[in-house]
């Protein structure tokens, strides 16, 4: 059967794992009390991360994502970051993936975060960077290309995520049209168009909201995956751009404000 790019579930769920390997590389099992990860979606990562915690809750805003698997250390639960039911104070790492650009106002999940997190605790947010959004451009039309070989060419199989999902990313706002997104590249985040995007995906942007926010950058994960949103899975192209120090994302390690954390200084040593 022909198939001209990866099964995106599982090169997501590869490149997941590789992320949460970079980030906890240094940490001891068990080393967490109680860990909030949010925008967990299928909490695949939230399995991984359940190594160095003894408790994790697994949370998302959209239920529809929220797959809940029993596990023996985790719980689930539907969390808005911009509005959280949870006790001050309760948690020791805060985890989030590929979420913060989907916020409508970091501003706001980030004073709850800050009510959140205990004094000595950690916070790890991996956000996409403008290397990311330069390959979302510039493979946009290629990726049409791809798509419309994969309808014609006879014995191709059907693909799982063909069916676009009812709810999106951006749950605050409506989604570009099936002819829209097809003929010119969406707007990833919650920004008013490319151009703001490619800025809110610096690494000084966010560094300026979280000291904004109270907190310090306690230093950057290294050694995430370089990867683009279309999921082609070539893996010699992807090993060749981290080679050379380039990823997709950038790690932020975070603490409050005058506050020191033993684990960030793990999060970060090395690196």
């Amino acid at each position: 059967m022909i198939r001209l790019r990866a099964d995106s579930d599982r090169l997501r769920r590869m490149l997941r794992r590789r992320e949460v390997e970079a980030v906890l590389r240094d940490v001891p099992d068990d080393v967490f009390e109680d860990v909030l990860e949010l925008g967990a979606g299928d909490g695949a990562q939230s399995r991984l991360i359940a190594h160095s915690a003894r408790m994790v809750l697994c949370t998302d805003l959209n239920e529809e994502r929220l797959v809940l698997d029993p596990h023996p250390k985790i719980t689930y639960g539907i969390c808005d970051a911009e509005d959280m039911p949870y006790e001050a104070a309760r948690f020791d790492l805060i985890y989030s993936s590929n979420v913060f650009e989907h916020l409508p106002h970091p501003d706001r999940a980030l004073s709850e975060l800050h009510r959140v997190l205990r004094d000595d605790g950690v916070m790890v947010h991996v956000i996409p960077n403008r290397f990311w959004k330069l390959l979302q451009l510039a493979l946009f039309y290629p990726t049409q290309v791809v798509t419309a070989a994969e309808i014609v060419l006879p014995g191709r199989p059907a693909r799982k995520n063909e069916a676009r999902p009812s709810r999106g990313n951006n749950l605050s706002s409506d989604g570009p049209s099936f002819l829209r997104r097809n003929i010119w590249p969406p707007v990833h985040g919650e920004y008013t168009g490319h151009v703001s995007e490619f800025m809110g995906m610096g690494g000084t942007f966010w560094k300026r909201k979280f000291e904004e926010g109270g907190f310090d950058l306690a230093g950057r994960i290294r050694g995430l995956p370089a990867h683009s949103p279309y999921r082609f899975g070539l893996e010699w192209p992807r090993r060749a751009t981290e080679s050379l120090g380039l990823s997709s994302c950038n790690g932020y390690v975070l603490t409050k404000r005058g506050y020191e954390s033993s684990v960030a200084r793990l999060l970060v040593s090395g690196r």
